[in-house]
This record gives structure tokens, C-alpha cells and sequence, in this order.
């Protein structure tokens, strides 16, 4: 093969996966010099029979457009949801009208932290057997 990964990758973190990642088109490689999981391109037979239907229409309205790829990194991910917490607590003290909604979106984010760390746990106890 001819494709050099050396320095700079071909591959962009925020075009590669289209279903984690919405960004910029990925650049047209030769599909000669890369493998069908690593090519940009749908595969012929996926753009032949691939129609549009109501749950392309719903993923497509509805799901979050990612500008920062660094979220896919689970620490960074982590300190964001925390921040969103935190401006989320300030919010429900500084308009209480809306105060309920801001505490339900806090309790949502409580329930994903604790999900995670049991699932860590559980993770742990695996490898310790």
C-alpha cells in the first residue's frame, strides 16, 4: 500500500464515522489503497437499495452534531457532561420559573454518571476475577 500515515493522517477524526460524527465531507481517497472499513464511501450496493425512510428522517433532525471531536475521548467527555451539571444547577437557581426543568435535566445526568460508574465496577470485577 501507498498510504502514508506517517505525520498527519488521511483520515480526519471529524468526518470518519458518520453515525458518531457530522462534519465536513471526508477527503476522496483512491479506494485501491484503503479497505472497505476504512473507505469514505458507501459501499455500491448500500447506495443502490439505501431509501430514504422515517427513522433517516428523525436520525437526521435529531441527532447532535458534534463540533468538538475531543467529546469522543471519554475523559473529556466526562468534564463536559460535569460542566453542563454545574451550569445547569446555576440556571435552576437563577430562574426559578424554570428551576423543575433544569433539576430534572440534572437528575438525568446524576442517573448517567451512576450508570457509568457501575458499569466500571462491574468492568473491574471482571478483571479481578
Amino acid at each position: 500500500m501507498s498510504l502514508q500515515r506517517v505525520g498527519g493522517s488521511p483520515f480526519k477524526l471529524d468526518s470518519g464515522i458518520d453515525g458518531i460524527v457530522r462534519g465536513a465531507p471526508a477527503e476522496r481517497l483512491p479506494t485501491a489503497e484503503v479497505g472497505p472499513a476504512s473507505a469514505p464511501l458507501k459501499s455500491l450496493l448500500d447506495q443502490l437499495y439505501a431509501l430514504p425512510n422515517l427513522d433517516d428522517y428523525l436520525w437526521a433532525q435529531l441527532a447532535p452534531e458534534v463540533a468538538e471531536a475531543e467529546l469522543l475521548l471519554p475523559h473529556r467527555f466526562w468534564t463536559a457532561v460535569n460542566a453542563a451539571r454545574e451550569r445547569l444547577l446555576a440556571a435552576a437557581a437563577r430562574d426559578s420559573r424554570n428551576a423543575k426543568m433544569y433539576q430534572r435535566a440534572v437528575a438525568v445526568l446524576d442517573d448517567q454518571s451512576e450508570l457509568f460508574e457501575l458499569l466500571q465496577q462491574y468492568r473491574l470485577a471482571l478483571v479481578a476475577g
